[in-house]
């Protein structure tokens, strides 16, 4: 839809058009010609409108504010590739903004508008990052002489965890291999370990938003070598 400021200078253009027409005496081809060229592009414009796609404020984490202005019915499609495959979602002709939700934190999402066969440049929108919490810590199961089942809670949009385990709860060094061990799921086993022996662990998140502080630790001593002696020899 032409805009009040486009209407004007339309409307100034004729004008000036039909003046330079009619008036012989200041008559110019040339400029006439230019001035023609001109109403015919702001003609098209009149009558087929303008599509405009714009990002709005600032992204959320999961959302993003759209501006769009189209004089014919449209479709917008959002892509998290700027070559991948893009889903369309159909939107009235008019000015208005809108909001697309449902969308990961910290990810970039890549949008164009197809009215009429024609696309919109693409433009890109960037979610907020959104730093998850930390699981909770749970007490260890299974407990061995030399292994035992570290837990912690489930933490919403994880995409996993990072376990840490050392002999000091001040977590000045780390048993090899557990110095942030990324683990998929909520518990997995400690392996290799001494027997009657103090392990303090904990863990982060890591979600697309980013990776959390650590949580809390928790503790866990080890059987003892003759605690699982009299175990395997009990009658």
């Amino acid at each position: 839809m032409v805009s009040v400021m486009q209407s004007m200078r339309l409307d100034a253009l004729l004008t000036h058009f039909l003046i330079n027409l009619f008036l012989m005496n200041t008559f110019n081809l040339t400029k006439c010609l230019a001035l023609l060229c001109t109403l015919t592009f702001f003609g098209f414009h009149y009558a087929f409108g303008q599509t405009f796609l714009f990002q709005r404020g600032t992204p959320g984490p999961t959302s993003f504010e759209v501006e769009l202005e189209v004089t014919n019915a449209a479709i917008i499609y959002i892509s998290t590739q700027s070559n991948g495959a893009f889903s369309g979602r159909s939107k009235p002709a008019g000015s208005y903004y809108f909001t697309v939700t449902g969308l990961v934190p910290g990810t970039t999402y890549y949008i164009y508008a197809n009215v009429m066969g024609s696309n919109t440049p693409t433009i890109s929108i960037t979610t907020a990052s959104l730093t998850p919490s930390a699981p909770s810590i749970y007490s260890a199961q299974q407990v061995g002489g030399t292994e035992y089942m570290a837990r912690w809670s489930s933490v919403a949009n994880a995409t996993s965890y990072k376990l840490y385990v050392s002999k000091n709860s001040s977590f000045s060094s780390h048993i090899s291999g557990y110095n942030g061990k990324t683990i998929s799921g909520t518990s997995t086993f400690v392996r290799l370990l001494d027997p009657n022996t103090t392990y303090y662990y904990r863990v982060k998140t890591v979600s697309n938003g980013g990776t959390s502080e650590y949580s809390s630790y928790n503790s866990v001593t080890t059987v003892s070598k003759l605690f699982q002696l009299v175990i395997v020899h009990a009658p």
